[in-house]
């Protein structure tokens, strides 16, 4: 079996999440501006 360390998950999780938020961000100003 390999363990997670919950730290480690809970790090890369914030970071996938944040790159997601900037991600959708961007296209709701992309549609905006058109």
């Amino acid at each position: 079996m390999i363990f997670i360390k919950p730290k480690f998950f809970f790090s890369a999780l914030m970071f996938g999440a944040s790159i997601l938020f900037s991600l959708i961000l961007n296209v709701f100003i992309f549609l905006g501006d058109s």
